[in-house]
Formats: structure tokens, C-alpha cells, sequence
């Protein structure tokens, strides 16, 4: 028979691998909820299908302009989220139409991203985005795009550094003759135009800007002649810029011996001699944020003008050697202000080339005015 001494010993004993066992129990039970919350977190934030994007672009592949731009900005951003894409170029209105029942057909109807930035596929999504509720839409600013809960119209503020090289080329050249090779006479092109004669005059009030409309962003033949009247009539042009998806304005410039302010990704490097710079769209970062918010099931319709702080305009081979030093301090702070949205060109008194006063001291064009409806030249502009 065991002594009380013994008792006390095996009780003691049992108590302490109860408590061991307990402990045991609880650190395995804690193990298996940590475990399993950290499961159904991961699963939770994992999305459940990556969107399929697919870009249409009117110009073409190759064109170091629009289409390159878009092409090389949504390459960067599938790259960088690891996306599934399609992209097609030399695409027109009809084109649009059967790429976009393609892509429904072969994703199956579960739906996607499709881009299409040119006015010309403002109709074409329109009625896509209609036809199609389940997929996104993205197009380019335009006023007939209609209101959609799956669509979106955007652009970038390129008139920001229109004035800019403005402010460059009326520092660049000894002369009050400037050009401009324009598109299309919609929005966008007045606003440049606009931007940059008003950064011409801000260093040289006397400077008049003659623009010409070639009526297409990429047919050579139309270009080269809208190029060839600009220079027939007013022959002391000594600086064009253009807004021009071709090379055909920096060779016209490089042949003639004037100064070209080139556009998207034309002749900045490849006619240094005759480039002042560049201005150049950047499309990844915009387009890595946008993308990534639809594939996280956070579209936005509407319109959006992408901020000029994320760099998605920028100037590229600026030509230092033709610029003053006063030059660069005056482009330096008009820039920062920018940055800083103290600055912006549409301000007042602005009057247009007609004299008619447009905007009073101090007031501000309303943005949307400038996205949308902008149909005039400020004064200084005179279009063939």
C-alpha cells in the first residue's frame, strides 16, 4: 500500500503531463487556426482570373509615334503583372468591330480589357461596350463617347509640354516664323497648338505660329503636301513642330536646313542636327496603374486625364547647344511649377486670333472645356 508521501508524488506527477498535454494541445490548436487564416487571407487576395487585354491602334507598328507609345506602355505594364495580351495595328473602323467579337468569342464571353485609343473607334466602342456589359472599354477623350458604366475615355496633358518647347524654340531661333504640321482640327490639336504658340510668345511676343492641317496622321502623301504648302507660303520659317504620327516633318526639316521640334519618338535621335527635342508620350505608368486596378475588380468609368506629374509627357533629346543658359533657368521653373500645379497654361487675359478677348486676367479655361471643346486659336495663329 503506497504512503501518503507516495500519493502526493504520483498526483503530482500526473498534474504535470496533464498540463503538458493541454499545452501541447493548445499550441497545436493555435497552429491550425494561424495556419488556417493564413490560408483563406492568401486565397482572399489571390484574384481569381487575371483579365485578358487587348489593344487596337489605327496607326502602325513601327511608326515611333501614337502607336509605338501605346504599344510599348501596355507591353510594360502585362509584363509587369503578368497579363495576357492581344495587340493589332493598322486598324480601322470595320477592323474594330470584328477584333472586338473575336476577343468575346475567344475568351468566351467571361469578359476583359479592350483599349482602343483613336477617335476614330469612338463609334465602334461605343456600340461594344453596349453589346458587351461584361467587358471594359477604354477610349480615347473624345465628346461622342457615351456615357457607359463599363467604359472610359482618357488622355494625357501633351499641351503642358507643347508650351514648354515653345518657351524652347522662341529662345532656339533668331526669327518671329514658326510652323506647325497639325492632324486633325479637334480638341486635342487646338489645345497644343494653342500651348505652344502661347510658350512661342511668352519669349517672343511678336512670334506668329502658321499652322497647316494635313487631314491624317499617317498617310505620307497628304502630309508631305500639307508640308510643302506651309513651306511655299510662308519660306522664312525658320522652326516647325508638328503633331504628326510619321517621320516626314524631321526629314523635311533635316533637308531644308530648319529647326525641327519633333514629336512622339520621330527624329529627336534619329536628325539631331536639325532636332531641338522631342515631345514624347509614356504610356507604362499610367497604363501599370490603370490595369491593375481592373484586373483587382476596381474600374472607373467616366474620363480621366492622366496628371502631368506621372511623367506620362515628357521632352526627350533636348539640344542643349541651341539653348541658352537663360533658356534652360526659364523652362526649369515653368516646369516645377507645373510639377507643383501652380501653373497652368490656359490663365488669362488670353485673346484669340481674332482679337476677341477669351479669357480675363487671372481666370482659368475650365478643364473640361479644354479636353472637350476647344475649336479656337489664341492670337499669334494663323491656320492655311
Amino acid at each position: 500500500m503506497k504512503t501518503s508521501k507516495e500519493f502526493a508524488a504520483y498526483y503530482q506527477l500526473q498534474a504535470i503531463m496533464l498540463s503538458l498535454i493541454v499545452m501541447g494541445l493548445a499550441i497545436l490548436i493555435l497552429f491550425y487556426y494561424d495556419f488556417k487564416t493564413q490560408v483563406v487571407i492568401e486565397d482572399e487576395l489571390a484574384p481569381k482570373q487575371k483579365v485578358m487585354v487587348m489593344l487596337l491602334i489605327n496607326g502602325l507598328r513601327g511608326d515611333s509615334s501614337w502607336a509605338d507609345a501605346h504599344i510599348d506602355g501596355l507591353l510594360e505594364a502585362v509584363n509587369h503583372l503578368g497579363l495576357q495580351s492581344e495587340i493589332h495595328d493598322s486598324v480601322n473602323h470595320e477592323k474594330c468591330l470584328s477584333y472586338i467579337d473575336r476577343f468575346v468569342e475567344s475568351t468566351r464571353g467571361k469578359g476583359g480589357l479592350i483599349m482602343a485609343p483613336s477617335y476614330e473607334f469612338t463609334p465602334c466602342i461605343n456600340e461594344k461596350a453596349l453589346e458587351y456589359p461584361q467587358y471594359f472599354f477604354a477610349g480615347i477623350f473624345d465628346d461622342r463617347v457615351e456615357p457607359r458604366p463599363n467604359l472610359l475615355s482618357y488622355s494625357g496633358k501633351m499641351h503642358n509640354i507643347r508650351y514648354i518647347t515653345g518657351i524652347m524654340a522662341g529662345y532656339a531661333v533668331d526669327s518671329s516664323e514658326f510652323g506647325f504640321v497639325a492632324a486633325e482640327p479637334n480638341p486635342e490639336t487646338y489645345r497644343d497648338v494653342n500651348a505652344f504658340a502661347m510658350g512661342l510668345r511668352y519669349v517672343r511676343p511678336d512670334a506668329r505660329l502658321h499652322v497647316v492641317m494635313a487631314h491624317t496622321w499617317h498617310e505620307h502623301e497628304k502630309i508631305q503636301d500639307a508640308i510643302s504648302r506651309l513651306y511655299h507660303k510662308y519660306p522664312r520659317i525658320q522652326a516647325i513642330t508638328h503633331g504628326i504620327d510619321t517621320d516626314d516633318v524631321d526629314i523635311f526639316c533635316y533637308h531644308a536646313g530648319i529647326l525641327c521640334i519633333s514629336y512622339g519618338n520621330n527624329g529627336g535621335h534619329y536628325y539631331r542636327e536639325n532636332s531641338l527635342a522631342e515631345a514624347s508620350w509614356r504610356w507604362g505608368v499610367f497604363y501599370k496603374h490603370f490595369m491593375s486596378s481592373v484586373n483587382e475588380g476596381m474600374f472607373q468609368s467616366g474620363s480621366q486625364w492622366v496628371d502631368f506629374q506621372s511623367g506620362n509627357t515628357i521632352i526627350r533629346h533636348v539640344n542643349y547647344k541651341l539653348l541658352p543658359d537663360r533658356a534652360l533657368t526659364e523652362m526649369d521653373k515653368i516646369f516645377n511649377l507645373m510639377v507643383q500645379s501652380r501653373f497652368d497654361v490656359f490663365t488669362g487675359p488670353i485673346y484669340d486670333n481674332k482679337g476677341e478677348l477669351r479669357l480675363s486676367r487671372g481666370a482659368r479655361l475650365d478643364p473640361l472645356y479644354v479636353m472637350y471643346s476647344m475649336d479656337w486659336f489664341v492670337e499669334g495663329v494663323d491656320e492655311l
